[in-house]
């Protein structure tokens, strides 16, 4: 089995000579579907149950923006809702947010949040050049990261997800984000640069997903960089657009997303993921009818190496023959790789 990656840049990591620059942002609606979002927005959630995520509103009452801990609403209705409110579809508005962290101890993202304060050009330029610094350096030093880039609202602050394919302890994001902070010069403290997930040992704190509504201004992030969805479409989907985490993970629309292993394996299992359904060992004395018809599909479509994954992998989930002979099988990993496209410096 291929190790999983460290999450480290380079050795020796500097900011390159030739930078890559944040462009003119774009509204989520004018770059993403629905499904995008959502699957962005299920990536986030960290195989956490449809619970745990931030509430993004508008409190009449008290006049306040708020961001609480959702108790008892469910992501999966409210990404929705916060889509309709970027596509001005929505009667009231709302956002979402996520937490870097799940009951493992674990992310696949992380974020940099560069503040900036309204009607201030200069702490709306710093937030802007650390930004396209921390961008830069990602690009160049970390190339099997996907990364997302782009405003916060008008306030002028930015912020930059970092995602990767594979799930890592919380304190390594932090030690990883502190990295990238200090080779762009941007001190951790409130009102320059804040990390996510910080130090704190307690309740990680949230973000709000990019490109959703801001309540502290009434306005939306714009997207200046997109690296994730390209890298999120390897991973399996059902006919809702939702996606899972890893081809062991269940993320279908109605069901708790229930991580089963923090391995990454592209494996092809049928148009719409149908294989799992059309070859399932159901009843006893079927396995091996099953597997032979199983088998002769991958051929048609896939290289000799995807059927003896897919192979395994139906083998490892029946659970009525339980004493099944094990088999050596070899797995890999696919290496993710990223097409960084630059464009021209703006404001």
């Amino acid at each position: 089995m291929t190790p999983k990656p460290v999450l480290a840049l380079q050795a020796n990591p500097h900011l390159p000579n030739r930078r890559h620059v944040l462009g003119h942002g774009k509204r989520a609606d004018t770059l993403w579907t629905r499904y995008d979002f959502r699957a962005i927005c299920q990536r986030m959630l960290n195989g956490n149950s449809d619970y745990p995520f931030m509430q993004a509103y508008y409190d009449e009452r008290t006049a306040k923006a708020r961001f609480p801990k959702s108790k008892t609403k469910k992501a999966s209705k409210r990404l929705e809702w916060a889509f309709d409110t970027i596509c001005g579809k929505a009667e009231s508005k709302t956002g979402i947010g996520f937490y870097p962290d799940n009951d493992d101890g674990e992310s696949c993202w992380g974020a940099l949040d560069f503040d900036a304060h309204n009607d201030h050009e200069e702490t709306s330029r710093r937030a802007y050049e650390l930004a396209g610094k921390a961008f830069s350096l990602l690009c160049h030093e970390a190339p099997d990261l996907w990364v997302i880039a782009g405003t916060s609202g008008q306030s002028g602050g930015w912020h930059v997800f970092v995602f990767s394919p594979y799930f890592h302890a919380t304190r390594q994001w932090t030690l990883f984000l502190r990295e990238v902070a200090l080779h762009i010069g941007a001190p951790i403290q409130s009102g320059i640069c804040e990390i996510f997930p910080d130090d704190n040992e307690g309740q990680k704190k949230g973000i709000r997903a990019p490109g959703t509504w801001n309540p502290k201004d009434d306005s939306f992030g714009l997207i200046a960089h997109d690296g994730v969805t390209e890298g999120l479409k390897a991973f399996p989907s059902d006919k809702e657009g939702n996606m899972s985490l890893s081809v062991l993970c269940k993320a279908t629309k109605g069901e708790r997303l229930t991580l089963h292993s923090r391995e990454i394996l592209t494996l092809y299992r049928g148009e719409d993921n149908r294989w799992k359904n059309d070859f399932a060992i159901t009843s006893v004395r079927t396995r091996r009818m099953r597997l032979e018809t199983l088998v002769g599909q991958p051929f048609i479509k896939l290289t000799s190496l995807a059927p003896v994954k897919t192979l395994d992998c139906n083998m490892q989930k029946q659970s009525l023959l339980p004493h099944h002979r094990s088999m050596n099988i070899s797995r890999t990993s696919k290496s993710y790789g990223h097409e960084w496209n630059e464009c021209g410096l703006h404001r």
